[in-house]
């Protein structure tokens, strides 16, 4: 059993690779159609066997291999032979590219293999050499030598690529990421208690850095998706009510940032106060849209995530990496339903940023005192009121307010 579910990825990718070989005859005959066919079936396979390498926790290197001979057959190979086959059908004078040139048609074709070969260089890029890796596991330790904002630097470069996963899992296969990381190593792995398993969070990070690297450019949200799920597992409890559980990881979470900017020598100004912000709020905007939003819980959002809101929802929506379809477009509808909501109540109150009509001064004003606590409790009911949509951002109202308030709490009007 071990045995074939350790192959179950690989079988996948031999059938990746077969699709590439049969595209290839199909081309061969002319049957283009047949050959597009079975090079689109080929790249489907392809984004299943890695899925299930890291879903059945069964990566090798003989795996990766093999998944880069598939893609070079059906990703370059097998697209190559169609162009080849598409020039060369039509290599009528009137459809000479380079007219009047004394080059055979058939040789203009060739340059469809052009595909096959920057395929290869780019797999490559990919596939580093057995002896290299052998020797970075054997002094992976070394890494302490070098200063943190030589790794920082590194690690900025990796998050700003096109797929910062793969840099990651690099990491991870050659023991650098436990040295720079160990946060994210913690994260790894799939237990499972009386039946009740919970998802692989390192790899789950992983996919939600990828996804939101497809949406913005900025660097400490990609950050702060890299450390979303940190808290997660000095958070993680099993109940055998509910299962798995990581309660608080939000904050937990939020703290460790801290630690690790500091650890690396990153920022820690307004920028680690973002990446905070971030991490701390990450769940609020999935909580709400997994439910019916209402208006006050929408308010208090907008208010919480200030300026950082539209940050927040990119986040979140890149956290959805559920392979369950129905699943994933009710989640993405439900994003939508949020977002169009807040437009609406921010449009209408006027809550981002904003302060309440009541200040201190105004309370102390009014009823002739010092500073107190009372002030406090009284601003902060006003606030809520406001958010819980008692009473309109409006003076008048939260003067009102004020005077109850501020009769409950014994203060007399001068």
């Amino acid at each position: 059993m071990n045995t074939l579910k350790r192959n179950i990825p690989n079988l996948i990718t031999l059938s990746n690779l077969f699709c590439g070989c049969v595209s290839i005859i199909y081309a061969s005959n002319n049957q283009l159609e047949y050959a597009a066919l079975f090079i689109f079936i080929g790249i489907f396979l392809d984004f299943f066997d890695g899925f299930f390498a890291r879903a059945l926790n069964v990566e090798n290197e003989f795996g990766i291999q093999l998944d880069s001979m598939a893609d070079l057959i059906t990703s370059g190979l097998a697209p190559s032979f169609i162009l080849f086959k598409l020039i060369d059908l039509n290599s009528t004078t009137e459809h000479h590219a380079l007219l009047n040139s004394e080059i055979p048609f058939s040789l203009i074709a060739l340059t469809a293999l052009t595909i096959p070969i920057f395929a290869a260089i780019r797999l490559s890029n990919f596939n580093i050499d057995k002896k290299t890796i052998d020797s970075i596991l054997k002094n992976s330790h070394r890494l302490k030598i070098l200063s943190p904002e030589r790794i920082s630097d590194e690690i900025n470069k990796i998050l700003m690529s096109d797929n910062p996963s793969i840099g990651f899992k690099s990491l991870e296969k050659m023991n650098l990421l436990k040295y720079i990381l160990p946060e994210l190593i913690d994260l790894k792995g799939v237990e499972e208690v009386e039946g009740q398993t919970h998802k692989d969070n390192f790899y789950h990070t992983l996919e939600v850095v990828d996804n939101i690297s497809n949406n913005t450019s900025n660097l400490w949200l990609r950050w702060a998706a890299l450390l979303h799920d940190v808290g997660k597992a000095p958070t993680k409890k099993f109940d055998k009510k509910i299962g798995w559980t990581f309660h608080g990881h939000e904050y937990i979470g939020s703290k460790m940032v801290k630690k690790i900017f500091q650890r690396l020598s990153l920022p820690l100004n307004e920028t680690l106060k973002y990446v905070q912000k971030i991490v701390m709020m990450s769940s609020r905007p999935i909580v709400i849209s997994e439910d019916i939003a209402t208006d006050s819980a929408v308010r208090r959002l907008i208010y919480d995530a200030g300026n950082s809101l539209d940050d927040l929802l990119t986040l979140c929506e890149a956290d959805i990496t559920t392979k369950n379809i129905k699943k994933s477009i009710k989640y993405q509808n439900n994003f939508k339903i949020v977002r169009k909501k807040i437009t609406d109540v921010e449009k209408r109150d006027s809550i981002r940023n904003f302060q309440p009509p009541i200040t201190g001064e105004i309370v102390m004003e009014h009823y002739k005192i010092k500073p107190c606590k009372e002030i406090g409790i009284i601003k902060e009911k006003i606030k809520n009121a406001i958010l819980d949509g008692e009473i309109q951002n409006d003076y008048n109202e939260a003067f009102e307010l004020m005077i109850k308030i501020g009769k409950s709490l014994g203060l007399k009007d001068e």
